[in-house]
């Protein structure tokens, strides 16, 4: 395993880097940080940092540090991030990624989501949530950023089935214009009072999840609700609906007709992404 005086000279001998990517630790390995950590060279060109936390190695600051890994990188555009962050490790120096676009929030506590809202990102405008906990986790994070995002992505993750996290989404983005999920892994959102009339485009993935049958009644059922959801007239401005994977088994019966044919009727237009 590479120590943090070869880490730092490794990135030094690297000022074109672009992408840096610092992973989930194996459980095999061996960590060992030394204190204090090597200062973390300018890393200007990089566009793309993905980075899980370590508690242990952020102590250490410089190459192990997010925090100072950041202020070395003020061009970032996209910024993966997961972990749990220990109170004692909330940092109060000011973060600025003028140029960041992109966010994604892989598996994070309350603290780490706290942390993020101290930054300055002021052109935040597409996020990404893998998964979450509780949609409370998420309070200071639309306050914070939520007038600004534009695109939001959900994951992969029965959690979203469990907590209806569409509903917050809508209620706390009043500006988002493109809303994408995992239908199968999604709960019906229950819809807020208040029209949303900034979103333009919806995409449903059709990944299957173990529980449901294709096809079958309580299928047909959950995505029906999706599909109503966005037939209502708190979406004015909507009209793309993106079906996105594989949809073939479905796509030719006369419910699945039924329900793209209420969504045209209100003016959207259906499209299919199915991999190639």
């Amino acid at each position: 395993m590479m120590n943090n005086a070869q880490a730092a000279a490794l990135l030094k001998v690297c000022p074109q880097l672009e992408v840096l990517v610092r992973p989930i630790p194996a459980l095999q390995d061996e960590l060992r940080f030394e204190l204090p950590g090597e200062e973390c060279p300018p890393l200007t060109s990089l566009k793309r940092l993905d980075w899980w936390h370590h508690n242990d190695a952020a102590r250490c600051g410089g190459v192990n540090a997010l925090t100072d890994v950041l202020h070395a990188a003020p061009n970032l555009q996209y910024l993966s991030l997961g972990g749990d962050m220990w109170l004692n490790l909330l940092q109060r120096k000011p973060i600025e990624l003028p140029s960041l676009s992109t966010l994604r929030i892989r598996r994070m506590n309350v603290l780490f989501l706290h942390q993020i809202c101290r930054w300055s990102l002021p052109s935040l405008g597409h996020v990404i949530i893998d998964t979450y906990t509780n949609h409370r986790l998420f309070d200071d994070f639309w306050s914070t950023f939520g007038d600004q995002i534009k695109s939001l992505e959900l994951g992969r993750s029965l959690k979203f089935y469990v907590l209806d996290m569409v509903y917050h989404v809508l209620a706390n983005c009043p500006n988002l214009e493109e809303l994408n999920y995992y239908v199968q892994f999604t709960a019906s959102p229950h819809l807020p009072l208040d029209r949303h009339i900034s979103l333009t485009t919806v995409r449903l993935h059709a990944a299957p999840n173990s529980f449901f049958t294709e096809g079958g009644n309580a299928y047909w059922e959950h995505i029906g609700e999706h599909f109503s959801a966005f037939c209502q007239p708190l979406f004015p401005a909507l009209k793309r609906f993106v079906l996105h994977g594989d949809w073939e088994a479905v796509r030719w019966d006369s419910r699945f007709r039924l329900l793209t044919q209420k969504l045209k009727d209100r003016g959207c237009i259906i499209e299919f992404n199915q991999p190639s």
